[in-house]
C-alpha cells in the first residue's frame, strides 16, 4: 500500500483570496499552523493585500540604509510592498517592549501603526517610502560622525585658552568655523525634514552602546 504523503501548507497559502500575495514574505514561508497562523492576523494579510499591487525587492540603496539603522531603533521582521497607488510601502513587525522610539518618533519617521501582520502579540507599522527624505536622514548620518569630533576638539580648545583670548592663529577658530558650517548644514537638513532627526540618531546610538556593555 502506497503511503499518503501530505504537503505542507505554508502561511501564505492561508490569504485564500489570493495565495501568492505573500509566497516571497518571510512572513509567508512558515508553515501553517503555527503562533503566527492566527485570524487577526490572516484577516489583516487580507485587508492589506486589497490595497496592494505586489510584495517587492528593495533597491540596493532602500535596503542597505533602513539596515543600517534598523535594530537601534527596535524595527523588525521588515516588508517592501508596492500599493495599487503606485507607491512603495515598507512594513514592519516588532513586540511593543523592542520598539525604541516612542509613538510620535515613529510618526516623525513616517510610520503608521496598522492590524497586526506578523504575530497578534506585536505591533505592526507601515510607510510610504520617501527616498528623498532618506536621502535626508543618511546625510544627517554622515554628518554626525564630524560635528560630534568637532564638538569635542573645541571643548579642549576652550579648555586649553578661555575662547574671550582667542587671537588670530588659535587653532581653536579653525575648529569653530568648521564646526559651525555643519551645523549649519545640519539645521539646513532638519528643517527639510521638520523635525531634529540627529538627536534621534544620538539617543538611540547611546542606548545601543548601553545595551551591549
Amino acid at each position: 500500500m502506497t503511503a499518503i504523503v501530505e504537503t505542507p501548507v505554508y502561511l501564505y497559502e492561508r490569504v485564500i483570496m489570493n495565495p501568492t500575495f505573500y509566497e516571497n514574505t518571510y512572513w509567508g514561508g512558515f508553515r501553517a499552523g503555527n503562533c503566527l497562523d492566527t485570524e487577526d492576523v490572516i484577516l489583516a494579510r487580507t485587508s492589506f493585500m486589497l490595497d496592494s499591487k505586489s510584495s517587492r525587492v528593495p533597491t540596493k540603496q532602500e535596503y542597505t540604509f533602513i539596515r543600517s539603522y534598523y535594530q537601534q531603533f527596535g524595527l523588525d521582521h521588515l516588508e517592501y510592498y508596492r500599493g495599487k497607488d503606485g507607491k512603495k510601502y515598507q512594513v514592519c513587525s516588532q513586540h511593543p517592549g523592542s520598539l525604541n522610539l516612542t509613538s510620535y518618533q515613529m510618526e516623525d519617521e513616517g510610520w503608521r501603526k496598522i492590524d497586526s501582520m506578523y504575530q497578534s502579540s506585536q505591533d505592526t507599522y507601515v510607510r510610504i517610502y520617501d527616498q528623498e527624505r532618506e536621502k535626508i536622514r543618511q546625510n544627517i548620518r554622515n554628518l554626525l560622525p564630524d560635528i560630534l569630533e568637532y564638538r569635542s576638539m573645541l571643548h579642549a580648545a576652550t579648555e586649553s585658552l578661555p575662547e574671550d583670548e582667542w587671537k588670530p592663529g588659535y587653532w581653536g577658530l579653525d575648529i569653530k568655523r568648521k564646526l559651525t558650517k555643519r551645523e549649519l548644514k545640519l539645521k539646513e537638513f532638519e528643517e527639510e525634514l521638520g523635525y531634529t532627526y540627529s538627536e534621534l540618531v544620538m539617543a538611540y546610538s547611546l542606548h545601543s552602546r548601553r545595551g551591549r556593555v
